[in-house]
């Protein structure tokens, strides 16, 4: 099925069905000026979405599970610190940061420093008074960091999972990675009617909570 939606065709046809979609969801909308903090391009998505610029450093990169549970945990201090190239990044084929002890994998820039740029121009646009907080259980977000993540202190949050954690309230399960041990890429389309993998939450009425 993957196959299937990653052909061009079929692509080409969800992604003008997806316009309508698109329209509803920008109607939708209530809350403005949200900050989305996500372990990697989900926010991006949801922005892109809205059609909303984007208020948060966390956006073309991707952090793994246990630095994004560190980086959520003290937030603050890690947002006060500046980047620097990681010793590491010659093993990478895009730009690797370090902000602290924790790994920023910028894969959609060709530079470090208009990674650190961009992370800086969004960082002062962060609002955290109005915060919303994304992850998925993949790049080592294994079940304990997930439960981690469910007890963290921040009232908006969810967690894209590959099994149905009923017991978790930030759990949003995802059918259809039950074999793979993790999600997958959840912007894949569902069908041609242009709607994505991760439609399947209601991110808009989500966002609209304040």
């Amino acid at each position: 099925m993957k196959s299937i939606r990653n052909s061009l065709p079929y692509r080409a046809i969800a992604k003008t069905n997806r316009k309508r979609i698109l329209k509803e969801y920008r109607e939708r909308i209530e809350n403005q000026n949200f900050s989305i903090l996500a372990s990697n391009c989900m926010a991006g998505f949801f922005y892109h979405d809205l059609a909303h610029p984007f208020l948060s450093p966390t956006i073309n990169l991707y952090l793994d599970g246990p630095d994004y549970i560190k980086f959520l945990k003290d937030l603050d201090s890690y947002l006060n610190l500046e980047i620097e190239a990681h010793p590491q990044s010659d093993s990478y084929s895009y730009p690797l940061g370090l902000l602290g002890d924790l790994s920023l994998h910028f894969v959609h820039y060709d530079s470090l420093a208009e990674a650190i740029a961009k992370w800086q121009e969004r960082k002062e646009r962060l609002n955290l008074d109005n915060l919303f907080v994304v992850a998925t259980d993949r790049d080592g977000m294994t079940i304990d960091l997930i439960r981690e993540f469910d007890a963290l202190d921040y009232p908006h949050k969810v967690v894209f999972t590959h099994q149905d954690y009923p017991e978790l309230q930030s759990a949003f399960y995802i059918p259809g990675f039950e074999d793979q041990g993790m999600v997958g890429e959840l912007n894949l389309y569902r069908n041609l009617r242009g709607e994505r993998l991760y439609d399947q939450f209601d991110f808009v009425s989500w966002l609209n909570q304040k």
